[in-house]
């Protein structure tokens, strides 16, 4: 009888505008990858920050506004793909934190 494999368990994908990858958080080498130290996690943040920044300033030529690169920068901050890739990644970061708490304790 051949072997059914078992769909991999992952992080919602977050669909925006920019698309990036995502973490098998069934799988240890892959949250250590992602959430560890010099992780992924922390690059594609700043990928999609820079993203937001790029969003805010289409927006502003679209009315023609000038904007400050320092407000184009507390706006990105504030942009719902930005905060909703934070939400993602914390969500594997508890993950990640979990299962290290649990391998160093045994379970």
């Amino acid at each position: 009888m051949p072997e059914v494999k078992q769909p991999r368990r992952r992080l919602a994908p977050t669909g925006e505008i920019l698309s990036l990858p995502e973490c098998d958080v069934t799988n240890p080498g892959d949250l250590a990858a992602w959430y560890g130290n010099f992780g992924y996690d922390e690059k594609f943040r700043k990928v999609r920050l820079a993203n937001a920044r790029e969003l805010i300033r289409a927006r502003a030529a679209l009315v023609e506004a000038t904007i400050s690169e320092a407000r184009i920068d507390d706006l990105a901050r504030q942009e719902k793909t930005y905060l909703d890739y934070l939400a993602y990644n914390l969500r594997g970061r508890q993950i990640y934190e979990a299962e290290l708490r649990n391998s160093r304790n045994g379970i």
